[in-house]
């Protein structure tokens, strides 16, 4: 078990990526705010809990780390980005609830997520853009509903979603954009 101490404050690109780790634990007054590109990229990890200081976490982060089966976010997170592919390819991941505070959801962040079944939002959720390709290849989602805030959903972002079945949009929706191929061949997606 890895507990990193409370005052580390960068996890640098590809930091452990390949690595033997297995678990890392942040205390929770960790001064952790940025984890960089590829810093856990293709390791064993099995549960993340993303410290509430973190500001950035950078492409391919957590890529490829199929054995990752939880991800958390502690309260009161001042994430405002989901970084670009950086849970790409995490096959073991079923759920995931994203926080108020994010903003954006980066291209193909979640792309791959093949076993991927549960996608919430927290309450009061900032969410306005989820950009192109975030949830594609994610098979076993099965709804979704999308936070009023979204503004934008970007090309491909649910492509190959083959189990989406429902899709809702919150009241009061400001949904301006539905991208290219956004919901292509999400076969049992029958109503909005």
């Amino acid at each position: 078990d890895s507990t990193f101490p409370a005052s580390l404050v960068t996890i640098g690109e590809s930091a452990f990526a390949s690595s033997g780790i297995l678990s890392a634990t942040f205390p929770s007054n960790s001064a952790l705010t940025t984890i960089e590109a590829e810093a856990f990229l293709a390791t064993d990890l099995t549960a993340i809990n993303i410290p509430s200081n973190v500001t950035t976490i950078g492409e391919y982060a957590f890529g490829s780390t199929s054995a990752l089966t939880s991800v958390s976010f502690a309260s009161g997170s001042a994430l405002t980005t989901i970084g670009e592919y950086s849970f790409s390819d995490a096959t073991g991941l079923s759920s995931i609830t994203i926080p108020a505070s994010i903003q954006t959801i980066g291209r193909f962040a979640f792309d791959g997520a093949t076993s991927l079944t549960t996608v919430s939002f927290a309450s009061g959720s900032a969410l306005t853009t989820i950009e192109a390709g975030a949830f594609r290849d994610a098979q076993e989602l099965t709804s979704i509903t999308i936070p009023a805030s979204v503004t934008s959903i970007g090309a491909n972002a649910f492509r190959y979603a083959h189990n989406l079945a429902r899709v809702t949009f919150e009241p009061g929706s400001q949904l301006a954009t539905i991208g290219m191929r956004a919901f292509e061949e999400a076969y049992k997606l029958t109503s909005i």
